[in-house]
């Protein structure tokens, strides 16, 4: 017999295994994906328990209810991207956005109706938060997913192509253009002169 139920921090210890197993999985299809030897997987998914935009599902099994599979989802509400210098505006209406983060279930337990479990309890969460929309990334081999979400009602809606490119050399260019000595030297003109209207005005210590 399988069970769902939201995950919480005491769950961590169980779920790290998982969430290791997921991506060396997912890693073995993508050479892109390198894991960090050693790292530390209890942490990094207490990190998104504790978030306020994460939620976690966890499958468990047997009268133990031992913990085989979880998945992860989080939500906002989309603005524009604050990545990019000058965007400030978007030609869309903003929705309100969810996604899945990692689905893992362990292989002996990849049985449809549990895995169901996981992905009708994010879509009971969906439609409490009121989420207008629902991406998700699914990886191309991963065709068992890709079925049950139809069974669900999603529509494909987009092809992803991926390259992975060597880079052997550590000492990367920056992305962002560098600033002219004369740039800094006008905006430090600018803040003291800030600074100085403050201070005749009384605004400032």
């Amino acid at each position: 017999m399988y069970y769902q139920r939201r995950a919480n921090l005491d769950d961590a210890k169980a779920i790290a295994p998982l969430w290791m197993a997921f991506l060396e999985e997912r890693s073995q299809h993508d050479p892109g994906m390198v894991l960090k030897p050693d790292f530390d997987f209890v942490s990094y998914v207490k990190q998104k328990l504790e978030s306020p935009y994460i939620y976690g599902f966890i499958l468990e099994y047997g009268e133990h209810k031992k913990i085989v599979g979880f998945l992860f989802v989080y939500v906002h509400d989309e603005t524009p991207s604050l990545d990019y210098d000058g965007v400030t505006d978007s030609p869309f209406q903003p929705r309100r956005l969810g996604g899945a983060i990692g689905l893992y279930v362990e292989e002996k337990h990849r049985q449809p109706d549990a895995i169901c479990l996981l992905v009708e309890g994010a879509i009971a969460l969906a439609q409490k938060l009121k989420i207008s929309d629902i991406d998700l990334l699914i990886s191309i081999e991963q065709t068992g997913v890709h079925k049950l979400l139809e069974r669900f009602g999603f529509k494909k809606a987009a092809i992803q192509y991926t390259q992975h490119y060597e880079i052997k050399d550590k000492n990367l260019p920056p992305l962002k253009p560098q600033v002219s000595q004369s740039s800094k030297f006008i905006m430090i003109n600018i803040k003291s002169v800030y600074r100085s209207i403050m201070k005749t005005l009384g605004w400032a210590n």
